[in-house]
């Protein structure tokens, strides 16, 4: 398979075709959209020809990207889209243990589809749902469509064939509030963290 497919399905994201680079400099045509077009370190999405102006691509017998697709404000970092929360680590017990020492835990591994990752952000926007930041705005483009993405209902707590909704099911969530939704271990829901928020402020 070749690598640009083969990154487009780990990752689960959505094109009819797939272009791999080393350094992200030239591809073969793009002939079809959306295309995601992969470099070593990232990623950019070609929804259709009127990207190439945006992206800094021309297209010929080859796609030539001059500035290289890390260049392009849509670029995403594979490192940061591969970024998840392990909610279905459990310890299995309350006990408290000084650092250094081994913990005891046991791991569930649930098949997470990262294509109801990509519509979930698509609808809402790298936006969290809980104190309403966007990251890039603090951190500027390296932070360029980064977040995490929640799980409403416990992955850990539904059966291996449930049917995810995209939209109901998951809620994007800064790295922040995502830590503090798994301070207990049934999550705290988008609400109760608002609630939070809103008690800390009173309080200040």
């Amino acid at each position: 398979m070749a690598k640009g497919n083969q990154l487009s399905q780990e990752l689960g994201i959505e094109c009819e075709q797939a272009l791999y680079s080393e350094w992200g400099n030239f591809y073969a045509p793009i002939r079809c959209y959306p295309c995601a077009l992969f470099d070593k370190n990232g990623f950019i999405v070609v929804n259709s020809p009127d990207d190439f102006e945006e992206l800094g691509i021309r297209v010929g017998r080859r796609t030539n990207v001059p500035n290289q697709i890390s260049s392009a404000p849509t670029y995403q970092l594979i490192s940061a889209w591969r970024v998840q929360t392990a909610e279905e680590i459990v310890q299995e017990d309350e006990q408290r243990y000084l650092e250094g020492s081994v913990v005891s835990i046991r791991v569930n591994r649930y098949e997470r589809d990262r294509s109801a990752r990509s519509k979930c952000i698509a609808h809402y926007g790298p936006v969290c749902q809980a104190c309403g930041i966007k990251l890039s705005n603090v951190y500027g483009s390296v932070a360029e469509n980064f977040i995490h993405v929640h799980h409403v209902k416990a992955i850990s707590s539904v059966g291996r064939e449930y049917e995810l909704d995209p939209i109901d099911d998951l809620k994007p969530l800064c790295p922040n509030c995502h830590a503090i939704s798994h301070l207990r271990k049934e999550p705290y829901s988008i609400e109760e963290i608002q609630g939070l928020m809103e008690k800390a402020k009173e309080r200040a």
